[in-house]
């Protein structure tokens, strides 16, 4: 699980990123689909500015888009440096699409 390692790399112990994780798939938050992020990306961008977003692919979710802030709550600080997309180094943008479109094209995720 992706999600699950990132949290590794923060230091979190393995229950408690069980329960992060558990609880971010259990609360109720706005659901876009990998097709609507490629047609309105800026729009679901904005939204999560505001609250948690899930970007879902064949009706499951499989990922949270949340702010630096709402993070650093969710796992207790980090020390990793966060961009918003419109700010975020040519290099950085270019690996977030990058990721998103494997997923798309991966039917394992």
């Amino acid at each position: 699980m992706k999600a699950n390692r990132l949290l590794q790399t923060t230091g979190v112990r393995e229950s408690h990123r069980i329960r992060i994780l558990r609880n971010c798939l259990e609360v109720p938050i706005k659901q876009f689909s990998f097709s609507d992020m490629n047609r309105a990306s800026g729009e679901i961008l904005e939204a999560a500015l505001s609250e948690p977003v899930a970007l879902t692919k064949r009706g499951k979710q499989k990922l949270v888009i949340l702010t630096a802030e709402q993070y650093r709550k969710l796992v207790g600080g980090s020390h990793t440096m966060a961009h918003s997309f419109d700010d975020a180094p040519d290099a950085v943008q270019g690996e977030l699409m990058t990721g998103l479109d494997a997923l798309l094209e991966d039917d394992h995720v």
